[in-house]
């Protein structure tokens, strides 16, 4: 049976959809739109409040905080419409992020797994207070039905190689050290994630006591290395086999490379 193998490495064309599909029969794409537009803008903000901060002292009062409070509403870092949650997150490859914690059928895709969410909360929640301490980092959602990033892996039960596309992927500098992380939060199926992680170890890993270790590529004067993480809060239940894959804290991830 022949095993897949990636080609090599390359800069990111199509593989990554930023299409937002809306359903206008059900809600207005120009409504929408207006309000993803606004999250765009979030940058702005700074600027914004800084001019103002320049009138500190100047304005009365209630007039500096009415000016402060428009530009929070000029330029917000989330907004909302209906149930879709829309999100300004710094790094993320493509703006904004569209989360729905339900259904959406309107408006695709969507982060809509909870586990997904709850990754992407945390992460939010330790970049507030933390900075990585690389020269550049970035991460991107990847969507299962319209992404073409994977990692092929074989699976006993379909007979067969299947794609992993894990919920996440992060390129992170170092010098000229990159490294691609995928991140596959809130696995609780340990079969599925063994062999997973298998497919990954066959093509990413060479043999080291305790554990595997990754191999280094080299593509225009990078050395690439290729790591793969499943988060879970819940450590403790993971099998010990493949326990050296899991993490439990968004800040694991740069502390591991």
């Amino acid at each position: 049976m022949r095993v897949p193998v990636p080609a090599g490495f390359k800069m990111l064309s199509t593989e990554i959809s930023r299409t937002v599909k809306i359903d206008a029969d059900s809600v207005s794409p120009a409504e929408i739109q207006a309000v993803i537009e606004r999250v765009k803008r979030y940058p702005e903000r700074k600027r914004a409040v800084a001019e103002l901060s320049a009138l500190y002292g100047v304005l009365p009062a209630k007039e500096y905080a009415r000016r402060y409070d428009e530009i929070l509403k000029e330029f917000p870092q989330t907004a909302y419409f209906r149930n879709l949650e829309i999100r300004y997150v710094p790094n993320h490859y493509y703006e904004p992020v569209l989360v729905v914690r339900g259904t959406a059928d309107y408006i695709s895709p969507v982060l809509d797994v909870a586990g997904e969410i709850a990754f992407l909360d945390a992460l939010e929640k330790f970049l507030q207070k933390n900075s990585p301490a690389v020269d550049w980092w970035g991460f991107s959602k990847i969507h299962a039905h319209t992404d073409n990033i994977y990692i092929p892996y074989y699976s006993p039960t379909e007979g067969d190689f299947r794609k992993f596309k894990p919920a996440y992927i992060f390129w992170i500098r170092k010098g000229n050290d990159l490294h691609i992380v995928f991140v596959e939060p809130e696995s609780t199926n340990f079969t599925g994630a063994l062999h997973k992680a298998t497919g990954y170890r066959y093509l990413f890993t060479e043999p080291a006591y305790p554990h595997p270790r990754r191999k280094i590529f080299h593509k225009d004067n990078l050395r690439i290395t290729v790591s793969l993480f499943f988060y879970t809060t819940r450590k403790d239940t993971v099998p010990p086999d493949i326990r050296d894959l899991w993490i439990s804290s968004p800040q694991e991830i740069f502390s591991a490379v």
